[in-house]
């Protein structure tokens, strides 16, 4: 056997190497089983994620119909504030509770003056009748003899 071992390490076709070379053929199996378990692990993934996004988008829809009943119970509070604390509600309630008595008159009075009245002096008549208003000064002391 020893003669055969040295027969077969002297030919020159044969390699030195204790390791038996693979073709692509031969990893056949272990490449499909590698590609199928790559396939299943991406398909769950997908399936994870359209599972994520259809529960997002449910909380979504739940959160929108939240929202537009409580916009709609915010309509209805502040519709009865309004209403309860309207000054008629208030005056009869007031009246009833503690005895209000109301006078038979107008509640509110508005006084509008007129326009002519408020209208303003030029600055210059207004420093001349601070000084002595021009000519008011002049009149009496004529009227008593006195020249300027």
């Amino acid at each position: 056997m020893s003669i055969l071992n040295g027969l077969l390490a002297s030919s020159p076709n044969r390699r030195r190497t204790m390791a038996r070379s693979r073709n692509l053929r031969d990893r056949a199996p272990l490449l499909i089983g590698g590609a199928c378990l790559s396939a299943v692990v991406l398909f769950s993934m997908l399936v994870a994620l359209s599972n994520a996004v259809v529960k997002e988008r449910r909380q979504l829809r739940d959160l929108r119909a939240d929202k537009v009943y409580l916009e709609t119970k915010i309509g209805r509070l502040e519709e009865a504030w309004y209403r309860t604390t309207s000054r008629d509600r208030i005056v009869a309630r007031a009246e009833m509770e503690l005895g209000l008595v109301t006078p038979d008159g107008p509640g509110l009075v508005v006084v509008l003056a007129s326009a002519a009245k408020e209208r303003r002096q030029p600055a210059w008549r207004q420093v001349l009748a601070a000084v002595g208003g021009g000519g008011g000064g002049v009149t009496p002391a004529l009227a008593d003899g006195r020249t300027p």
